[in-house]
């Protein structure tokens, strides 16, 4: 898909009406193409040596060739996540739904700018007029073809909206799976940018983690017990923080207990609230 959200920027550099309203030089399409092309033969390079190498690690190298692929390889990364739980709710094939969404979001744009392709590199419109506020296409454009620019502009625009969301969550899973630390700040660059490839290729060997087992240890938490950030260490090894910390810290650290169950723990977490708010009965 980068290699469309390439295009559709640079492709923007070649509507006739940009020249006459800003007096910009306007590009050929088949420059267009061709710069696209190679900023994608770029990407395309460091995703498929990210993908396949963290693949390897993994262990499935029967999916290795899923990262040469470029449709694949958005299913590789949904198998590299693994399962992934977002709002208390377990998601098993993100990667499967993220490579059907970008599949169906790859032929509506095919719908809405091969016609335009068509039409300008052709030269199939009438001389641009300042603040006419679109270009006038001539009668010897096949109907079939204008109605497919309409319809498949319209389609195009919302499932974009639906292929963002989507990967959102995409990215998310293997972030939190290959660079728990970082995954929020290169999740949304991510969404903006066509780039993850390079973040990919950053942490291709870095080894896959539980992020909830992560954010427990981060926040100091193993089976309701206090323990204290550590590194290469198991939680059950480690001794307990002592009670002689001051007021603030044990109310902030209860806060936080607190608040990690709330999110990996919800039904515990509301039968303790339900627990206290019982009125207590005395003989």
């Amino acid at each position: 898909m980068e290699l469309f959200v390439l295009f559709s920027v640079f492709f923007s550099f070649c509507n006739p009406l940009l020249g006459v309203e800003a007096g910009f030089r306007v590009w050929d399409c088949s420059t267009a193409l061709i710069v696209s092309l190679c900023l994608y033969a770029v990407i395309y390079v460091f995703k498929a040596i990210a993908l396949s190498t963290m693949a390897k690690n993994a262990g499935k190298d029967k999916l290795v060739w899923c990262a040469f692929v470029p449709v694949a390889s958005t299913y590789l990364m949904g198998e590299l996540a693994g399962d992934t739980r977002f709002f208390n709710h377990t998601f098993k094939k993100i990667g499967l739904i993220a490579m059907i969404t970008e599949i169906v979001v790859i032929l509506a744009f095919l719908c809405s700018y091969v016609p335009q392709y068509y039409i300008i590199d052709g030269g199939y419109y009438l001389e641009p007029v300042k603040g006419s506020g679109g270009l006038q296409i001539v009668d010897s454009v096949p109907l079939w073809l204008f109605n497919l620019y309409k319809v498949g502009d319209i389609v195009y625009s919302i499932l974009s909206w639906i292929y963002l969301f989507v990967f959102v969550f995409l990215y998310i899973a293997i972030f939190r799976t290959y660079y728990a630390r970082g995954h929020v700040l290169f999740t949304i660059i991510s969404a903006l940018f066509p780039v993850s490839a390079f973040f990919l290729f950053a942490i291709r060997n870095n080894p896959a983690v539980n992020y909830e087992k992560f954010m427990q240890e981060q926040i100091g938490i193993s089976d309701g017990a206090h323990a204290p950030r550590t590194a290469g260490k198991s939680l059950q090894s480690v001794p307990q923080y002592s009670l002689r910390a001051g007021p603030v810290q044990r109310r902030r650290a209860c806060s936080a207990r607190r608040s990690v169950r709330r999110i990996f723990f919800p039904r515990q977490e509301r039968g303790r609230q339900e627990g206290r708010q019982r009125p207590r009965r005395f003989l």
